[in-house]
């Protein structure tokens, strides 16, 4: 089972699950869903949401690189919305009583830049431990779009530190007929019209006000 991977002995899931519930009250991670706190993230909306599910009932999660303020307050609200994003996407999976576990990720790095690679993998290194130990396995597949010869140098660079199923579970879509591939992989209902399916596309105006 994946599972086995992360959590190969009954020692290994007893330690893994204690210290997880550790970080959660240390780090409070229960209030990073709520009203007042959720109003810190409104300079990181759009660079990753969560919004539709696939044919399996796994939510979408997109991640768009973007450049941000280097200022450690910057980088620190873009952390815990990213944790947000994963709590928000774990009550839908609790809520939806789907058998499926895990997420599907889609990076689209059109028009990236040096610039914006760098701050993304700055911002997003500094995650992976984190999310790799408290959201262990969550991830079922991912799509990377529009991946320029920079971004295939730029995971070059960041793969190692991917464990091997991650590694796995992650493709680079095909540059010619982006939006098949993607509706055929996911379905057209669930997945967003600016990459060629029906579901709406995101609102940042609205997102941190819906209730999660």
């Amino acid at each position: 089972a994946p599972w086995k991977e992360f959590f190969p002995d009954g020692n290994t899931v007893k330690i893994s699950v204690t210290n997880t519930i550790e970080w959660r009250e240390n780090n409070k991670i229960h209030e990073l869903t709520n009203e007042k706190t959720r109003a810190k993230y409104a300079s990181c909306v759009g660079l990753m949401y969560q919004s539709g599910m696939d044919t399996s009932g796994h939510p979408i999660v997109y991640l768009k690189p973007a450049f941000l303020d280097e200022h450690p307050d910057a980088i620190d609200a873009s952390s815990s919305y990213q944790l947000y994003t994963m709590e928000r996407t774990e009550l839908l999976i609790q809520r939806s009583g789907s058998e499926a576990l895990g997420f599907v990720g889609v990076l689209d790095c059109a028009n990236c830049t040096f610039d914006t690679l760098k701050m993304f993998a700055k911002c997003q290194v500094s995650q992976f431990t984190t999310l790799a130990t408290h959201y262990a396995g969550r991830l079922d597949r991912a799509y990377i779009l529009h991946a320029s010869a920079l971004v295939k140098i730029a995971w070059g660079f960041v793969s190692p530190f991917l464990t091997p199923a991650t590694r796995k579970s992650i493709q680079f879509a095909p540059m010619k007929d982006t939006e098949g591939f993607l509706r055929h992989e996911l379905g057209a209902a669930g997945l967003q019209k600016q990459h060629g399916g029906r579901r709406s596309d995101f609102d940042a105006a609205t997102y941190l006000t819906q209730e999660c």
